[in-house]
């Protein structure tokens, strides 16, 4: 049977530099072992309160970042120890605040060749925020919505994105349909510090931390069972 034949999920993690994906779960968590209560991430929409480029963000726990815009996600990271003292920074003296450092470190991964899609909020949330940023009116936000998901609609030609979590861990999905050539997705990686595949996983290096994406897998859906593509 043609693999393809049937709506296929490539649930990923981006575990090529450059490089064609065929196969996807996205997985993505720190070398340390941060608990956070495995708390569901919330995607906030962008109503004019941050730059126009970004579209929705989401806390990765901590002060760490995923900056969802149109074609690509943005990732922020700090260095889990540089925020854990800041506690006993706050009460050090003038000298001690003033030389602490919290290393971060941004990168961008950008879906290649990727068609304008249309992003859309999937299981709004009941709460909201209010953004009153700077002196500007016209950048203060008011209801702002969160989302357990966001889908890419038509990212490539018959090819969904979506992004959700579980268990506190960042995740997305490409949404095949039959037919779709998943050769389209390419995923590129700039700003990092270097990245290898060791066994299946992706290694990212930054200045700030080091972040795992997990082995991608690739299933189709029949008759409601998920069915493992090798």
């Amino acid at each position: 049977m043609n693999p393809f034949a049937l709506k296929t999920i490539l649930s990923l993690v981006s575990f090529f530099f450059l490089t064609q994906l065929s196969a996807q779960h996205n997985h993505l968590a720190l070398t340390q072992n941060h608990d956070h209560g495995k708390r569901d991430i919330s995607f906030i929409k962008n109503n004019n309160q941050w730059h126009s480029n970004v579209r929705y963000k989401a806390s990765l726990g901590g002060i760490n970042t995923v900056y969802l815009e149109d074609n690509a996600f943005t990732y922020v990271f700090s260095n889990h120890e540089d925020v854990e003292k800041i506690h006993d920074v706050l009460y050090a003296s003038d000298a001690v605040r003033d030389a602490h450092v919290i290393r971060s470190h941004a990168y961008k991964v950008t879906f290649q060749n990727a068609q304008i899609s249309t992003l859309k909020g999937l299981e709004k949330q009941s709460e909201y925020y209010n953004y009153i940023l700077g002196n500007n009116p016209a950048k203060w936000a008011s209801f702002v919505p969160l989302f357990k998901q966001v889908k890419y609609q038509n990212i490539y030609k018959g090819i969904e994105l979506k992004t959700y979590s579980s268990e506190g861990h960042f995740k997305y999905d490409f949404i095949i349909e039959a037919g779709a050539n998943p050769s389209q997705i390419i995923l590129d990686y700039e700003g990092t510090d270097g990245i290898e595949i060791d066994n299946g996983n992706l290694i990212i290096y930054t200045s700030a931390e080091t972040i795992i994406e997990k082995q991608p897998f690739a299933y189709k859906l029949y008759e409601g069972e998920q069915r493992a593509i090798n």
